[in-house]
C-alpha cells in the first residue's frame, strides 16, 4: 500500500481551510441578502475573492506535492514546502476575507505561495531529470 502522508495531512488542511472560507461567503451571502453573484456588495467580492484564488491555486500545488511524494522525495523537503504554501494561503485568505485592507499579509501571502509552487515544481522536475 502506498501511503503519503504529507499528502494526507496537506490536502485535509487545505480542505478545512477551503471549508472557513466557504462558510464565510454563506454567512456573507445571508448578511447581504444576495443568492448568486456578489450584489455588487464589497464585503462579498472581497469573501468570494479569497474563495476562488484558493481554488485557483490548491489543486495545482497538491499535484505538485502529491507527485513528490510518489517519486520518493524527502518527506521534510515535501512538507516544508507544503507548510510554507499552506501558510501563504492562509495569510492571502484571511487578508482579504477577514480583513477590510491588509497591506502586508496579503502579498505576504502571495509570495509564500508562489515560492513554495516553484521549490515544488523545481524539486519534481530535478528528481524526474537526475
Amino acid at each position: 500500500m502506498i501511503t503519503l502522508p504529507v499528502s494526507t495531512l496537506f490536502v485535509s488542511g487545505l480542505a478545512a481551510w477551503m471549508l472557513v472560507l466557504v462558510v464565510n461567503v454563506m454567512r456573507q451571502r445571508g448578511a447581504a441578502k444576495v443568492s448568486l453573484g456578489d450584489g455588487d456588495d464589497d464585503v462579498l467580492q472581497r469573501r468570494r475573492s479569497a474563495l476562488n484564488n484558493f481554488v485557483e491555486y490548491a489543486p495545482f500545488m497538491i499535484f505538485l506535492v502529491v507527485l513528490a511524494e510518489l517519486q520518493g522525495a524527502h518527506h521534510t523537503v515535501v512538507g516544508l514546502a507544503a507548510a510554507v504554501f499552506f501558510v501563504g494561503r492562509l495569510a492571502h485568505g484571511y487578508a482579504l476575507s477577514f480583513t477590510l485592507h491588509s497591506p502586508k499579509l496579503r502579498p505576504a501571502g502571495i509570495i509564500l505561495t508562489l515560492f513554495a509552487m516553484v521549490a515544488m515544481i523545481g524539486n519534481n522536475l530535478a528528481m524526474f531529470l537526475f
